[in-house]
């Protein structure tokens, strides 16, 4: 890890947890810290933290006054999706579907300044019998965009520079004993366990229960690092959680769910960085495990390196996709081999069940497309 992966680590922290940045001198090189922090998703808690910094250690003026434009944009993006969420919640409720917003604005609620994580899109899930009700009410009332499509999880819909995705279910994962058992799972905590609630935007929004979120966030962002690469800001909204709720965690169920769903190792990994790199407290981190740091170290030089979901990596800047439908599906194949491949050598069981996955999905949405 550079000199510059270490003060952007030490500025979070220090966001995080109100602590001085530990790792930030006066030759600090403010341009690349900058863009690494853009590039994480992350600028937001990065800017708090240099505001805090003694005045001989903070960036020069154009480095400041770009951090305070991009914290305007982000003030602004959540003020839009505070509105959109209590909108869309308002009219779902008025068709006698109540949702639960998954991650997001609900996420931004542990920060110690909720305004300043960096906000993405609305996700409420619906549950696979209020689903089509659900897209129909929405469409209906905000119409239809020309980018809304429909994967096996969920609509994704546009609006008023907003993406809303409504949930038929919340993850998919690889092999079909394990997805069944996760399916199941969700079930049980989002239709049968009591929700949590926060005020967002004037309206009172349902949130998952304890135990459901500790695993979904973390498992979600697994999903996407596997799949494509994450920011450092879906690790610092799983840390902020634990440091939240870790009180209220059964931890016994924990335990069993993560086992049940093949997570522990998966969690292990994240419980190192968070520990060992974003400051969490280890009294507040439930089974966590110091021979997985390495890994874990493994991990946090992947997301350095590609940034939010894999945009900065080296083969996404050096390779472009083809045009034409087959040959950009090769493409995508052999960067998602090369990036399982890698991956392997992180989690190996895991990564035999997500390519047999990739394969059997694959190569069926191939043929169906060349039709």
């Amino acid at each position: 890890m550079d000199r510059n992966s270490q003060t952007l680590l030490s500025l979070l922290r220090s966001a995080m947890w109100g602590l001085p940045a530990d790792a930030v001198c006066v030759d600090t090189e403010w341009g690349k810290v900058f863009k690494l922090a853009s590039e994480q998703t992350v600028l937001g808690l990065v800017a708090d933290a240099v505001s805090k910094l003694p005045s001989e250690l903070k960036p020069e003026k154009d480095i400041l006054v770009r951090m305070q434009h991009h914290v305007m944009r982000i003030l602004q993006a959540h003020a839009l999706l505070d509105r959109k969420l209590a909108e869309t919640v308002a009219l779902l409720r008025s068709h006698d579907i109540h949702p639960v917003l998954f991650k997001g604005q609900g996420l931004a609620t542990n920060y110690p300044d909720p305004k300043l994580r960096q906000c993405g899109d609305i996700d409420l899930y619906v549950g696979k019998e209020n689903y089509k009700k659900a897209c129909d009410v929405v469409i209906s009332a905000f119409g239809a965009g020309e980018h809304d499509l429909e994967s096996a999880k969920h609509m994704h819909l546009n609006n008023g520079g907003v993406t809303i995705e409504l949930h038929r279910i919340a993850e998919k994962q690889p092999g079909y004993f394990e997805d069944r058992r996760y399916q199941a799972w969700t079930l049980q905590h989002l239709e049968h366990s009591e929700r949590r609630k926060v005020q967002i935007g004037g309206e009172q929004i349902d949130l998952p229960p304890v135990n459901f979120d500790a695993v979904y966030i973390m498992n979600h962002t697994w999903h996407h690092f596997v799949n494509g690469g994450i920011g450092l800001r879906q690790v610092c909204d799983w840390t902020l959680y634990i440091h939240r709720f870790h009180k209220a965690i059964d931890t016994d169920m924990l335990k069993k769910d993560l086992k049940s769903l093949n997570l522990w190792k998966v969690w292990h990994l994240f419980a190192c960085i968070a520990v060992d790199h974003l400051g969490l407290p280890l009294d507040e981190c439930p089974f966590y495990d110091s021979r997985y740091s390495k890994t874990a170290e493994k991990v946090l030089d992947v997301i350095l390196d590609e940034g939010n979901f894999g945009r900065y990596s080296e083969a996404k800047r050096t390779s472009r996709r083809p045009e034409g439908y087959a040959s950009g599906k090769i493409h995508s194949f052999k960067m998602t081999a090369s990036r399982y491949a890698r991956n392997f050598t992180i989690h190996p069981t895991y990564m035999v069940r997500a390519w047999f996955s990739f394969m059997n999905t694959g190569v069926t949405a191939f043929f169906k497309g060349l039709k």
